[in-house]
């Protein structure tokens, strides 16, 4: 790592890169990002891959780590058990990829639907168990350590941030391309964390 800061500076250095490898992911996601390219589906695809990747990279690259102040440090006997809800968050997040398709995710209208129209809407699998299980799981994964230091604290800490907003501006515009469909779905389905109930509706398949 090239960069030596500390104290507020590497705090401030390390949100900024935060945010922009948010912007950047929500960015090439986004249905003007795609009008403005002008590419074919599959070609976007490819795109979003090959532009996501490196970005990422990037910001691994600058981020600077910061070991103190320690947050919490719970290790030893409780390291298992975290260890094993780590493990289940990544089956979820498995999960949650075979419950959807990448036509779904990139817009393309299913075999049969008017042109123009949109994607099927995803509520099968573990969309039972909440609305968005990527960022439950995602949320589960990055929180379940033993030993949470500030600058895993603040990775933490802004993937929160991301997913409250993040999630509100997709639901939006599910309701729009989904109408009651959607209002249905959002009414029966917990936001982000699972209720006993959907997790018992999830469970019978």
């Amino acid at each position: 790592m090239w960069l030596h800061l500390d104290g507020a500076p590497a705090i401030a250095w390390d949100l900024a890169l935060l945010a922009f490898f948010f912007a950047a992911h929500s960015g090439f996601a986004s249905e003007t990002f795609k009008r403005r390219v002008g590419l074919p589906r599959e070609a976007t695809r490819r795109l979003y891959l090959l532009l996501t990747l490196p970005v990422m990279l990037l910001v691994w690259a600058l981020f600077v780590p910061l070991g103190q102040p320690v947050i919490w440090d719970a290790r030893g006997w409780l390291d298992w058990p975290f260890l094993a809800v780590r493990l289940t968050a990544l089956a979820g997040l498995v999960w949650t990829v075979r419950s959807f398709s990448l036509a779904d995710f990139f817009g393309d209208p299913r075999p049969g639907a008017p042109p123009g129209g949109a994607a099927r809407l995803s509520v099968a699998g573990a969309f039972v168990l909440c609305r968005h299980p990527l960022y439950f799981f995602m949320t589960v994964l990055a929180a379940a350590e033993t030993f949470m230091p500030l600058g895993r604290a603040l990775l933490a800490g802004a993937l929160l941030i991301y997913v409250a907003i993040g999630s509100r501006l997709e639901e939006a515009k599910l309701e729009r391309d989904f109408g009651p469909d959607y209002a249905r779905y959002r009414d029966g389905t917990p936001w982000l964390v699972p209720t006993p109930a959907s997790v018992g509706r999830a469970l019978r398949g």
